[in-house]
């Protein structure tokens, strides 16, 4: 057998590769390079395109919610709220009451305008606060409820529609609301003839110099269909001869910074229609004929009395807390008011801290109305229906 072998076995056997087929190979791995490169083009292309789609799609998520919070703004103050509409002829007289008092607090013509009060966002929210709050008194009354129940859906609403001032308008407002504990509740009503609700309003974004102002509210409900501005104040004085209006009047000292007023509500309006206690002159509580008074003449819409007597330069204010504290406890002792609820709101800068206040008079009338409690009889706490060890004030 030869010793030569073909050329082309030996090269194969020793691994290497023709040059036509090396060349071949060289074209294959250049096109995939190229192949790579362009998939790598394309992949960049595409992250490029999506991380577009990525942003416009933040972009418009962020536009509607800007959309959707302008639009739940726009519905919270929308003028339709405040405007008077079908009521501006009957209630005349009140509706000329309003727009007076709005002039004072803010400018221009239309009621509720967000950019016309003259303090800015934090009056602004508690204008609307109270204009939304206020719609608790109609749906009080068509639930039925009691005047004190009234009182305290309106306190639950209105703080909840502070909230709101700040998560919409950004209203930089503190609030502190608290109640009568219930377990004393029974007890008010012997020893209380006035105010079911002091508000208090604090700090240079709500008044005048920061001062604290004291409004003692008083809530009604229209009992006569037909007459559904007829706010009746009578009420039976009580064992030393104390009534309730007459208990509003010694509260009502506005060069001190406190005012007395009423508020009513009905069926035919969405807000209460009001009146501070010096507009009713011509009352004498301890006569009922005397004690109608037409507030479709002289009432003023709830929500631009309290902005006016917050804001009115010409009245008092608190300066200190010992002060706010004496004057309030005089009047629980001496004139025996003491409200089912006590709601503050401050804002800016407070000479007195309204909300500390706020805590101290409550615990002042509930350690009051505790011991009232602790003096009574068996028979007493029966009729009571309080039990014969007294109420708790644990939660």
């Amino acid at each position: 057998m030869s010793n030569f072998l073909p050329r082309r076995w030996i090269l194969r056997k020793i691994g290497a590769v023709p040059a036509a087929e090396l060349a071949a190979k060289k074209e294959e791995l250049k096109q995939s390079q190229q192949d790579l490169a362009a998939a790598l083009t394309r992949t960049r292309s595409l992250e490029s395109q999506l991380h577009t789609l990525s942003q416009e799609l933040d972009a418009a998520k962020a536009a509607k919610a800007t959309a959707d919070q302008l639009f739940e703004i726009c519905e919270w103050i929308d003028p339709y709220h405040v405007e008077f509409l079908s009521l501006r002829n009957d209630f005349r007289e009140l509706v000329r009451n309003t727009v007076l008092a709005w002039r004072q607090f803010a400018t221009g013509l239309r009621l509720g305008v967000l950019g016309q009060f003259k303090g800015g966002i934090n009056p602004a929210g508690l204008y609307w606060a109270l204009t939304h709050a206020s719609l608790s008194g109609k749906k009080s009354i068509l639930q039925l409820d009691k005047e004190d129940v009234m009182t305290s859906d309106f306190v639950v609403e209105l703080q909840r529609q502070l909230d709101c001032a700040k998560k919409l308008l950004g209203s930089v407002l503190d609030v502190y609301a608290g109640e009568i504990h219930k377990k004393l509740k029974p007890a008010l009503k012997e020893i209380s003839v006035g105010a079911d609700l002091l508000l208090l309003v604090s700090g240079d974004g709500l008044v005048p110099k920061g001062g604290l102002r004291l409004l003692w509210l008083q809530f009604k409900q229209a009992t006569d269909v037909k007459k559904p501005m007829d706010l009746n104040v009578y009420r039976t004085p009580n064992a030393a001869g104390g009534t309730q209006l007459g208990a509003l009047r010694v509260a009502h000292r506005p060069k001190l910074g406190s005012f007395g007023l009423y508020a009513l509500a009905a069926m035919d309006y969405d807000f209460f229609a009001s009146i501070p206690v010096a507009d009713l002159a011509s009352v004498d509580p301890v006569r009922g004929s005397t004690c109608h008074v037409d507030l479709a003449e002289d009432g003023t819409r709830l929500q631009e009395l309290v902005l006016l007597l917050s804001s009115d330069p010409t009245h008092g204010h608190f300066d200190n807390s010992a002060a706010v504290l004496k004057f309030v406890d005089d009047l629980a002792s001496q004139n025996a008011i003491v409200p089912l609820a006590i709601l503050s709101v401050s804002s800016g800068e407070e000479l007195v801290s309204a909300s500390d206040i706020a805590r101290q008079i409550k615990a002042g009338w509930d350690r009051r109305l505790e011991a009232h409690i602790a003096s009574l009889t068996r028979a007493q706490k029966q009729s009571l229906q309080l039990d014969d060890d007294g109420p708790s004030l644990s939660i």
